[in-house]
């Protein structure tokens, strides 16, 4: 073989491998920085929701402290607390209570109320068993309803092992669970909201190992609604 053809091949060869290197180095520069816009546009999208998420939380729980703290509704409550289970006054009071509350609620987004009821209409005392009910709106699916019982003088709580899956967007509906406390003390109930898998599956351990959570306990995931209620078991 001639030498000039040799050189001509050898030139090619170098040639393509060169530009080979370029295009693999060029693929892989790119492929990294289009990773890397894309992970920040997630973050600062991610920072966006978690910022209006925890802004709606708030509002949420100021709108209940508001609720909870109008006279005529602490009137009305006690008024219901006060008269005998299924007696006339106790209907009245009852009808009152709900006349005060729907036009606070209707429309919102939040567990709107929180009854504790024990089965004999007498005060709840250690051992008794009692239901709790609260009513949500516009939850989205496959979000997960924990109800938490916290006593307020251990500042430890207890997730109640029944739960609610949410099974469409924008669900409107009530969860009621069944519990009986064995230490007296004044509790304060609270409904976690896992919605994502990891948190739902972390809860539910918890719920059926009665393992304690304290207001510290760190959550990814979870929208909180602490201190819906107070009530005390003798």
């Amino acid at each position: 073989m001639k030498l000039t053809p040799r050189l001509t091949l050898t030139f090619v060869l170098y040639a393509a491998a060169l530009l080979a290197g370029v295009g693999l180095l060029a693929y892989t520069s790119g492929r990294e920085s289009l990773r890397s816009a894309v992970l920040s546009e997630l973050q600062a999208t991610a920072i966006e929701k978690q910022a209006a998420l925890n802004a709606w939380v708030e509002e949420k729980q100021a709108d209940i402290i508001r609720l909870a703290a109008a006279p005529a509704v602490i009137e009305s409550a006690a008024a219901v607390l006060a008269a005998s289970p299924d007696s006339p006054e106790a209907r009245d009071a009852h009808d009152r209570l709900l006349a005060e509350i729907r036009p606070r609620v209707l429309g919102g987004e939040f567990q709107d109320l929180m009854i504790i009821e024990p089965q004999t209409g007498a005060l709840i005392r250690a051992g008794d068993q009692f239901a709790i009910s609260a009513t949500f709106f516009n939850m989205q699916l496959d979000w997960r309803l924990f109800i938490v019982l916290t006593r307020l003088e251990s500042n430890e709580g207890v997730i109640l092992p029944e739960s609610m899956t949410i099974t469409e967007d924008g669900a409107t509906g009530v969860m009621t669970v069944e519990a009986a406390l064995a230490t007296p003390g004044t509790y304060s109930v609270g409904v976690y909201i896992a919605t994502s898998k990891k948190e739902v599956q972390r809860l539910q351990r918890w719920a059926e190992s009665n393992e304690p959570v304290t207001a510290d306990t760190e959550y990814d995931g979870v929208i909180l609604f602490r201190d819906l209620a107070v009530f005390g078991v003798e």
